[in-house]
């Protein structure tokens, strides 16, 4: 498999995926993102998704322990960003829980390599971002 799709409606990504997935939307499930400010926020699902749909996370590890041919097992968003701090540095010692309303301030250092798709705007300017890092970090 070269391509599994995630997604709520189909597009050009699905038309040519190998495995189509189907989707809550955003505001049919609970999760995190990281915003330009490096800001790590959760949200809450607002009302219930179709009867049916799997939550993502649901999904990935009944395919992941497929291909290890290995039982699912009960996979919570608990359960998920335990095994994230675990992982990810820049997540250590976090819970999803534990992230409060006003979301968790991230250092920014573990993401400078990331390829940012963002262009500069009001709030960000990748380019000034990472030459302030880098500052940062040689002197």
């Amino acid at each position: 498999v070269k391509l599994v799709y995630f997604g709520t409606h189909a597009n050009a990504v699905s038309q040519v995926a190998n495995i189509v997935c189907p989707s809550l939307m955003v505001y049919e499930k609970d999760g995190s993102f990281v915003n330009q400010s490096f800001r790590l926020q959760k949200f809450k699902a607002a009302v219930p998704g179709p009867r049916g749909i799997q939550s993502d996370i649901t999904v990935l590890e009944e395919i992941v322990a497929n291909l290890g041919d290995e039982k699912p097992s009960a996979l919570t968003i608990d359960v998920a960003w335990q095994r994230i701090a675990e992982q990810i540095g820049a997540f250590a010692g976090l819970t999803w829980r534990g992230i409060s309303d006003e979301g968790v301030a991230l250092d920014p250092t573990p993401f400078i390599d990331l390829p940012f798709v963002e262009t500069k705007n009001l709030k960000f300017d990748p380019v000034a971002f990472k030459e302030a890092q880098t500052a940062t970090t040689q002197a």
